[in-house]
C-alpha cells in the first residue's frame, strides 16, 4: 500500500494553496508526500499527528513534514468551524540552489531538510502578521506572473519563509550551524530521486540507481512503485519534461539542445514524450510563453 499522497510534484516541482477552507468532516488517514510540507492554520480546531506525537491543531499553528514523513490530520470540523489552512508544499532539491548565496540559511535549510527534528511546530497566534503577508503576497505573485516565471517565484519565496523561520527559532538545533546533528532515515523511494534529481540530465540505466544504493534492480523498481504508485520510468521521464519547460522558457538553447540537456538525446523521441505529456510540441510550447 502507498501512502504518498499524489500532488504531482514531480511535474510542477511546488504548491502554494492558500487559504483552503473545508467545511465538512472527513476521515483522517495517514500519508506523506515526497517533498516538504508546511501548514498553517487560520481557523479550525482538532489535532494532527507526526510520528508519535499528537499535536493540537488550532489558529496560528504551523506544522512542518519532513518528505515521507508519515502524518495525520484529523479536523473536528463543526458548522461554526471550519478547517482553513494554507499548505506549501516542495521538492526541496530543486529549489536548493536559490539558497547558495546565503549560507547560515542553507545549512539551516539542508537541516529541516535531512536531520531529525525534536520539534516540528511553531505557534505563531502572537505575531502571525509577517507569514500573513508572505503567503498572501507570493499566492497572488504566482497567480498573475506568466508560467515560466512562476518557479522562480517560488524559490524567492522560499528563502524569505526559511529565513523567517530561522528567525523565529522553529527547529531544534538548527540555528546552531557546523553542529552535528542525527540524519534521519531516508526512505527507498526518496533515496532513488535524490540520484535521480542529481543524473536526470544523463542517460543511464536501472543497474545504476540500483549499484549506488546496494539493491537489486527489482527489489528498486518494486519498492519505487508501492512507495509512490508510479514507476521510475514514468518519475524520470515527468522530470525530465518538466526540466525541458522550464529551459524552453527561460533559455535560448535549441528544442534539440534542451532534449540533449535532459538527458533524452533522440530528438525524435523526445518531441513525442513532450506531446503526449505536455500536450503540445515543444516548439508549440515555447510560442505559446
Amino acid at each position: 500500500m502507498s501512502f504518498i499522497q499524489n500532488v504531482n510534484l514531480q511535474q510542477v516541482p511546488f504548491r502554494l494553496s492558500y487559504r483552503r477552507v473545508t467545511d465538512e468532516q472527513f476521515p483522517g488517514y495517514y500519508h506523506c508526500h515526497q517533498g516538504m510540507e508546511f501548514i498553517f492554520v487560520h481557523r479550525g480546531q482538532g489535532h494532527i499527528m507526526t510520528g508519535r506525537a499528537v499535536h493540537p491543531l488550532r489558529p496560528g499553528a504551523l506544522f512542518y513534514m519532513q518528505p515521507f514523513q508519515l502524518h495525520r490530520v484529523q479536523p473536528e470540523i463543526t458548522a461554526d468551524s471550519p478547517y482553513e489552512r494554507t499548505v506549501v508544499s516542495f521538492e526541496p532539491a530543486v529549489f536548493e540552489t536559490y539558497f547558495q548565496p546565503f549560507s547560515r540559511v542553507k545549512d539551516y535549510y539542508l537541516h529541516l531538510w535531512k536531520n531529525q527534528l525534536a520539534e516540528q511546530t511553531l505557534d505563531v497566534a502572537g505575531e502571525p502578521a509577517y507569514l500573513l503577508e508572505l503567503l498572501q503576497h507570493y499566492h497572488e505573485t504566482l497567480a498573475s506572473v506568466p508560467e515560466q516565471e512562476r518557479l522562480h517565484q517560488f524559490g524567492l519565496f522560499a528563502v524569505s519563509l526559511f529565513q523567517w523561520l530561522q528567525t523565529a527559532g522553529f527547529g531544534a538545533g538548527a540555528t546552531d550551524v557546523g553542529l552535528p546533528h542525527p540524519s534521519r532515515v531516508f526512505r527507498h523511494s526518496e533515496q532513488i530521486m535524490n540520484w535521480i534529481e542529481e543524473h536526470y540530465g544523463e542517460p543511464f540505466e536501472l543497474e545504476q540507481i540500483a549499484d549506488t544504493l546496494h539493491l537489486s534492480k527489482h527489489y528498486v523498481s518494486r519498492v519505487f512503485r508501492q512507495e509512490t504508485g508510479s514507476s521510475i520510468t514514468d518519475y524520470i521521464t515527468a522530470r525530465r519534461i518538466r526540466q525541458a519547460c522550464l529551459l524552453l522558457g527561460t533559455s535560448s538553447l535549441s528544442v534539440e539542445q534542451i532534449g540533449i540537456k535532459v538527458g533524452l538525446h533522440n530528438f525524435p523521441y523526445f518531441c513525442q514524450v513532450f506531446k503526449k505529456l505536455v500536450g503540445v510540441s515543444p516548439n508549440h510550447y515555447r510560442k505559446m510563453l
